[in-house]
């Protein structure tokens, strides 16, 4: 069942296709591979490896953040929505900081499942860390460890079960 707080956002394409598909325009090979949504954002990961953000009240272009990376398959936001992690279709996992005031920056990239497809990520926040974990389709579960040490500078550390 649904808790009381909770929410429900449906889009109804016909209606939002020209917020959605306006930064696409520029380049008309490039489609929507993946997604995520929050409270305040909805993200989609595209097949040239960049990220386009969305705020979802107003529904708007927020920003596209670009990659040099192949198609994303996952993408995951950090509750406190200060993070996104996405995955590409060559099992490399990136994790992009999202700051208000300027574009996002990547802060890690991992190619340590570059052989395997990555089928799933979710974050898990504890106080002053943030645990991605990283589910690939050879069952595995990876986790890559984000320590705040002070200001902007993290510490990562990877963890991989079979």
């Amino acid at each position: 069942m649904f808790e009381s707080d909770s929410e429900i956002l449906i889009l109804h394409l016909e209606n939002r296709k020209s917020v959605f598909y306006t930064p696409l325009k520029r380049g008309e090979r490039i489609k929507y591979t993946a997604f995520a949504v929050s409270k305040n954002y909805i993200i989609f990961g595209a097949t040239s490896g960049g990220l386009y953000i969305f705020k979802k009240d107003p529904c708007s272009f927020w920003q596209l953040i670009p990659s040099k990376e192949t198609a994303v398959t996952s993408i995951a936001i950090s509750s406190s929505e200060n993070f996104v992690a996405f995955s590409t279709n060559k099992g490399i996992v990136c994790i992009v900081e999202l700051n208000e005031n300027s574009n996002g920056k990547l802060i890690t990239r991992t190619q340590d499942l570059s052989n395997y497809e990555i089928t799933a990520l979710c974050w898990i926040e504890d106080n002053a860390k943030l645990i991605l974990l990283i589910g690939d389709n050879s069952g595995r579960v990876s986790s890559l460890k984000l320590s705040f040490l002070f200001l902007s500078i993290y510490r990562f550390s990877f963890t991989s079960w079979n």
